[in-house]
């Protein structure tokens, strides 16, 4: 016998063990979207601490089917209430203006940064 066969085998994590075939289709999946999400470019439309505006923003700009992601909320969460780190919304450079027009109809334009 070879003494590698001998050797005791490196047990498997309790993931590999239990999960491992069950979640390859998930484990693809959210690999794809990390990937997908890397390519594609964000514009910051708005950057504020009031989360009732950004909610509302959020629902517009989601009801209107616009690819859009809330940055920065767990860093605006561990620094607590002093505005140093407010929360942004950002949507895909390809539905910008769309967007943008959304939130214009919507009478919040004052709060959309620049282009």
């Amino acid at each position: 016998m070879l003494k590698s066969q001998l050797a005791p085998q490196r047990p498997q994590s309790a993931p590999e063990r239990y999960y491992s075939d069950a979640c390859s289709p998930l484990k693809e999946a959210v690999v794809n979207a990390v990937h997908s999400l890397q390519s594609v470019h964000m514009i910051e439309l708005i950057r504020t601490n009031d989360s009732v505006l950004l909610s509302f923003a959020e629902a517009l700009i989601k009801e209107a089917g616009i690819a859009y992601f809330i940055a920065d909320t767990n860093m605006s969460i561990i620094e607590g209430s002093l505005g140093v780190l407010p929360r942004r919304l950002l949507v895909s450079d390809d539905q910008v203006e769309e967007a943008r027009q959304i939130l214009i109809d919507a009478k919040i334009e004052h709060e959309l940064r620049d282009q």
